[in-house]
């Protein structure tokens, strides 16, 4: 499928990034663009890939995984983020989307509510056009915040 959504993982935990994009992440429906393993490298990344969906650990983040959904979407404002991490309340949920998630899920729940969300997601994104330059996307993910949503 042509113009398929790019999505980048971002994880302290390269094994189970890894595993979480060969077990939940539907090949026909994404392109995988990248996997970071640290807060510096998801920004340099996303700046120099733009995913349209990035899928982002909280729990393992250097500066503290909020922050570094901050930084993600100050960098890549037009970017759905997916906020995964270890149990995650509705405290949780509430900081990451403020902090600029699209969602929230935690990591218990993956293989039952990743790949819906993600579903969702391409979704939003198949019904916009995007330019015909190399990652120059004009994506608006509006509504997606208020959409999307793992409870």
């Amino acid at each position: 499928m042509p113009n398929r959504p790019r999505i980048m993982v971002a994880d302290g935990s390269k094994y189970f990034a890894l595993s979480t994009w060969q077990m939940l992440i539907p090949e026909d429906e994404f392109d995988f663009v990248g996997l970071a393993n640290s807060t510096a490298e998801a920004l340099e990344m996303a700046r120099l890939l733009g995913p349209e969906i990035i899928l982002v650990d909280i729990s393992h983040s250097e500066t503290g995984g909020f922050q570094t959904v901050r930084d993600l979407s100050a960098v890549r404002p037009e970017a759905a983020i997916v906020v995964v991490g270890l149990a995650v309340t509705t405290a949780v949920d509430r900081v990451a989307r403020q902090a600029g998630a699209s969602a929230c899920l935690d990591k218990s729940e993956l293989a039952e509510k990743l790949p819906g969300v993600l579903s969702c997601l391409a979704k939003k994104y198949s019904t916009y056009s995007i330019s015909s330059r190399p990652n120059q996307y004009s994506l608006q993910w509006t509504g997606v915040r208020t959409d999307v949503s793992s409870h």
